[in-house]
């Protein structure tokens, strides 16, 4: 009969093969459905130092349960304000349902996020938030004209990482996203974070069953002289988590910063383990936080989660 180990290992080599043959009953409409958009309601609004940089984060939590959502949504509920972050929550139990997506959308109102079940049938309601920016003495049309939203990163395979990146000369890191297109079974979110100074990485993998698919990243900056001061930036240091088969990260803003945008990444050994939230929030001391949280699926597995911020303020 041979040992558990190696059946295990065959009957998953059997399940791929199955999902590649009968792939078209897993295809996820996130690569060709049009976004459903709602309108978000205020979180919190913070102010910078100087008074004049204000970010608001708006949330929507969805009517209805569904075991995938492709393409949902939230726009900022201030029409002066310019969509320059976001993040999302699915869902940690009993089975859970892992993150997909989660980037800016091209009009720049709003965020755009998907999230999936995986292998076992999961519904759930969606989390969505989006951050929303501006800036005094600025209308929004002269704001999105000092904003970069670079998505060129792209990378195909089972563990696909791309990096999207700014000038380093001019430009200022607010933030980033990422989106995974595939067919089948998936390709779920690893990791979207600040890698470096004025670049964003973002990373997806296959789970249980081979599915290589694409991930494409977003960084997203703003030119650092403008016409009413310069932006100073304050990236955190990568917050982890102790290690678990659920870990979680926060990372806190400086005093004196808002949040524009806020990272994270997981880690795991084994089977490995995937983002199911990627969180704004603010806690009753007033501190900025973004929050990574991920988690093992269907098989066990412990790891690490790596969570970031970064802040501006007008100098």
């Amino acid at each position: 009969m041979g040992s558990r180990p190696a059946r295990r290992f065959w009957s998953l080599v059997l399940a791929a093969a199955v999902g590649l043959i009968f792939s078209s009953q897993f295809t996820a409409s996130a690569t060709v459905a049009a976004p459903r958009s709602v309108g978000g309601s205020p979180l919190y609004t913070a102010h910078d130092a100087s008074g004049r940089v204000t970010v608001t984060v708006f949330k929507n939590v969805s009517s209805d349960y569904r075991e995938i959502w492709d393409n949902q949504e939230v726009t900022v509920g201030d029409d002066a304000m310019v969509a320059i972050g976001g993040g999302a929550t699915a869902v940690e139990y009993p089975a859970g349902a892992l993150l997909t997506a989660s980037y800016p959308n091209d009009s720049r109102t709003g965020w755009i996020v998907s999230a999936k079940d995986h292998a076992i049938a999961q519904s759930y309601q969606l989390t969505t938030y989006v951050i929303g920016l501006k800036i005094a003495g600025m209308t929004r049309d002269e704001l999105k004209n000092y904003l970069v939203y670079n998505s060129d990163g792209q990378a195909y395979g089972s563990t696909p990482s791309a990096s999207s990146h700014l000038n380093s000369d001019t430009d200022v890191l607010l933030g980033g996203g990422f989106r995974t297109y595939w067919n089948g079974w998936g390709q779920l979110a690893t990791g979207s974070y600040p890698s470096g100074p004025v670049e964003w990485t973002a990373g997806s993998k296959d789970h249980l069953h081979a599915s290589p698919g694409t991930i494409q990243t977003w960084a997203i900056g703003i030119k650092r002289n403008l016409p009413v001061g310069w932006i100073d930036t304050y990236p955190s240091y990568p917050v982890p988590s102790g290690v678990s088969n659920h870990p979680s990260a926060s990372a806190r803003v400086q005093p004196g910063y808002v949040m524009t945008g806020g990272g994270g990444q997981v880690k795991c050994a084994g089977w490995g383990c995937a983002l199911w939230s990627l969180e704004p929030s603010i806690d009753n001391s007033g501190y900025q936080s973004f929050t990574a949280r991920a988690k093992d699926h269907a098989e066990a597995a412990t790891g690490t989660t790596w969570a970031w911020t970064i802040g501006i303020r007008l100098v």
